[in-house]
This record gives C-alpha cells, structure tokens and sequence, in this order.
C-alpha cells in the first residue's frame, strides 16, 4: 500500500454550504458597513463646507449691505435736503451721477453743472450695466458702445430748461 506523507500540507477545515454563504454574507456586509461609513463621513464633510461658506457669504453680504443702507440714508437726506435749498439741490444731483458712476466701476470724463437745470457730463461705464444704472442718470442720456474697450460712453448734453 502507498503511504502518503501528509506532516508538510497544510489542511482547511470542511465547510458547509451553509457556512460558505455565511463566509460571503459577511465581507459583503463589511464592505456595505465601510461604503456606508465612507459616504456618511464625505456628506459630513460636505454638509460642513457648506456652512463655513454660508456664514461667509452672509458677513460678506452684510458688509455690503450695510455700506448700500448709508448710502440710502444719505440719499433720503440729501433729497429731503433738496426741496430747501438750491444749492443743497445742485449738491444732491453731483452725488447721485457720482455714486452711480463709483457703484457700477465707471469713472467721470466730464461734469457741468451751471445753475439749477444746465446739466451736462460724459461719463465711462463697463458695458455690462443695467438700465437701472443708465435711468438712475435721469433722462436725455445718450450711450456710445466703443467696441474695442467693451466700455459704454454715457453723455448728457442740456441747454436748460425755461420755467413757465
């Protein structure tokens, strides 16, 4: 009869079906149990940047707001200020043409401002402002897109107005 050494094998236990689905069951429940683990600390993480960047965006909006606030207040009193005396009127026109031309990253050419109603200028405003930014300069504007500069040319020319 043949002999067969067996002392350098190594041997495994036997399994059951049973056992061998169990054995499966459980690294796929441990890899679900880390995906889960994993996802959770990204969303975490996630959920956190979030928040940082909303308390920032919100101190960042409040400075702004705050400065547009002043800036109103100063508009209200400049216009009630405005019905008293003219040259508190003259004062209140050169503020507002300037505020909008600092509030939208524009810069003044030229600015007359001769009597009550003798108002000219020529402003230098980016190509991207709205017609709010062109009404709040009253009427008679007139706009000059120079096309190589992508700059908008606003000008006001105004012989006077005659009270009747």
């Amino acid at each position: 009869m043949p002999q067969h050494r067996v002392e350098q094998l190594v041997g495994q236990p036997l399994r059951s079906i049973p056992q061998a689905i169990l054995g499966v069951s459980e690294r796929v429940g441990r890899a679900v149990f880390w995906g889960a683990l994993s996802t959770l600390a990204l969303s975490l993480t996630v959920f956190i940047a979030v928040q940082v960047l909303q308390v920032y965006t919100v101190a960042r909006d409040e400075g702004q707001t705050n400065a547009r606030a002043i800036e109103s207040d100063l508009n209200a009193t400049i216009g009630k200020l405005n019905v008293q005396q003219p040259l508190a009127r003259q004062i209140s026109r050169v503020q507002r043409v300037s505020a909008t031309v600092i509030r939208s990253g524009g810069w003044i050419e030229r600015y007359s401002l001769k009597g009550e109603n003798q108002e000219s200028f020529e402003l230098v405003l980016p190509s991207w402002v709205s017609q709010d930014y062109l009404d709040s300069l009253g009427r008679d504007v007139v706009t000059d897109l120079r096309d190589t500069e992508g700059l908008l040319t606003v000008r006001k020319t105004e012989k006077g107005k005659k009270k009747s």
